[in-house]
């Protein structure tokens, strides 16, 4: 059964329900490249669920390793299986999927603070167990070298 969490991200309501298997798999292998050396920052691999502005350093580093060009077709990826509950010209609350620039754009516009919590969302409900892991284990063998 696929997980999926709805969470508030600076006033935008998203949901985001896991990717299948494969589809997940793929976007772990890019996600990989960037995130690897932020889930290095002591910060990060301590706790998972940090504010972000607690994590500057991580965020300087996500965005030196993010690759300009394709950075559209990343959010198209991570957001394949999301939504955001926008107001529209008229007033009225519409869901919008984030699986392309327009509902990202349409969601986000003007506040980025909401789009990065969109992301860290999509990360979690995605890659959390695994980045839990992880970040578990590479403590673990801090502490063991650490104490050796």
């Amino acid at each position: 059964m696929l997980k999926t969490e709805t969470r508030d991200c600076s006033g935008v309501s998203v949901t985001s329900t896991q990717l299948p298997a494969l589809t997940s798999f793929k976007l772990m292998t890019k996600l990989g490249k960037i995130l690897a050396p932020v889930l290095a920052i002591k910060d990060v691999r301590a706790t998972m669920n940090v504010q972000l502005e607690d994590i500057v350093p991580a965020i300087t580093q996500l965005l030196v390793n993010i690759d300009g060009e394709n950075i559209d077709d990343l959010c198209a990826r991570l957001f394949a299986s999301s939504t955001a509950l926008v107001t529209n010209e008229v007033g009225a609350r519409q869901r919008v999927e984030l699986r392309e620039a327009t509902g990202i754009n349409a969601a986000f516009e003007g506040n980025m603070p909401a789009m990065l919590g969109a992301m860290q969302l999509a990360i979690e409900v995605n890659f959390g167990d695994f980045l839990r892991g992880v970040a578990a284990a590479g403590s673990a063998a801090g502490d063991q070298t650490a104490t050796a």
